[in-house]
Parts: C-alpha cells; sequence; structure tokens
C-alpha cells in the first residue's frame, strides 16, 4: 500500500511541475553583448500582427510572403499550432538574417514570429530599446512552446499581446484533453495498484 500511495504521490508531484515558473537570464560578455542560454520564460511584447518589422519591434507574420516586408536583418523563427490546444510549438531554431531573405515555405496552421533590434547590448538600450527582445529570440530553439495573449491571429488584431516561451510540459490542452490526460494517469495508479495486490497475494 505504501507502494501504491508513492506512486500516487509522484504523479500529482509530476502534474504539478506543469504549473512552475520559469525565468529567463542572460549574461553579458566582455564586449558587453548579451546572450540567454534559453529563451524559456522569456515575455515578448507584440505590437501587432502581419506588421512591418524595420526597427525596434517584434511581430507574427501569419504568411511567408510577409517576412519579405521586414527587414532583412531580423531575427525569426516558425511555430505551428499544438494540436487540442490554443499554443504553439518551436518547429526550427531561430534565425538571423544576414541582409538576404530566406525562402521560406509555411505549412497550416504555421506562423513565423520575426524580432529586430540594431544591438544586444544592455548599455544601448536608450537607443535600441528592443535589445533584449533580440537576444532572447536568438535562444528560442526548436521544441520551445508559444503562449499568445491579446493576440487574433484570425482576426489579425493585437491588444497589449505577448508571446511567452514555455516548456512542453507547460502546455495547456483543451478541457476534453486534459479529462483523457487525468483518466489515463488513473489508469495508470490502478494498474500499479493491481501490480502490487498481485505481487502481495503470491
Amino acid at each position: 500500500m505504501k507502494k501504491t500511495l508513492a506512486i500516487i504521490f509522484a504523479l500529482v508531484l509530476s502534474v504539478s511541475f506543469v504549473f512552475t515558473a520559469y525565468a529567463a537570464e542572460y549574461t553579458v560578455d566582455e564586449d558587453g553583448a548579451a546572450t540567454y542560454d534559453t529563451a524559456v520564460g522569456y515575455v515578448f511584447d507584440i505590437e501587432d500582427v502581419d506588421g512591418q518589422i524595420t526597427g525596434e519591434d517584434a511581430t507574427l507574420l501569419t504568411s511567408a510572403e510577409g517576412i519579405k516586408k521586414c527587414s532583412p536583418w531580423v531575427t525569426w523563427f516558425i511555430a505551428e499550432k499544438i494540436d487540442g490546444s490554443e499554443e504553439y510549438r518551436v518547429v526550427t531554431d531561430s534565425k538571423t538574417m544576414e541582409g538576404r531573405y530566406p525562402n521560406i515555405k509555411l505549412e497550416e496552421n504555421q506562423i513565423i514570429m520575426v524580432v529586430h533590434s540594431a544591438s544586444r547590448h544592455p548599455d544601448h538600450a536608450a537607443d535600441y530599446p528592443n535589445w533584449q527582445d533580440k537576444v532572447a529570440a536568438m535562444a528560442v530553439k526548436k521544441g520551445d512552446c508559444l503562449k499568445l495573449d491579446g493576440i487574433d491571429l484570425e482576426a489579425g488584431t493585437c491588444v497589449n499581446g505577448t508571446v511567452t516561451v514555455i516548456t512542453e510540459d507547460q502546455v495547456e490542452y483543451d478541457s476534453n484533453i486534459l479529462i483523457y490526460v487525468i483518466i489515463g494517469l488513473a489508469v495508470i495508479v490502478v494498474a500499479a495498484a493491481a501490480v502490487y495486490i498481485y505481487k502481495k497475494k503470491k
């Protein structure tokens, strides 16, 4: 019985990690440029949907053609909507253009996040206020997930829009999906208890 209780406690504890808060932190090298080891926990401010990024700004693009309306020096990555959720999973590591536009193709339910700043230096913040967004965007990796708030991609609207980088464990699924997960966990617990009782009788 103690073993069964331990299994149940471990499952509950693992589920609780979904709600654990993360906070991204950057380091500064000897030249004064900042770097993030991970973007998880970082919150990007999004000005609009399908915007034309030429300065210190960030936007979400719903078409591949939109990238050519932006500066050829932006940092970008592609994300795909997660089945059963309103959130997105990053499907490419972030890349920074070097004056040339890449050949990008979007599949259904995919978007491009675009971030630009002319600096990675914290001490340039007065002139380049989006420096931190750029540094964080450069740290986004394939497999990271995105939580969108205040953004309606279908309507093309953005009101106090933000994109938060989260882990796979923090993805929120529709209620029906959560029910299936809970049922699955319950089945595992019952099966573990049955095995324990069977071995106990032997």
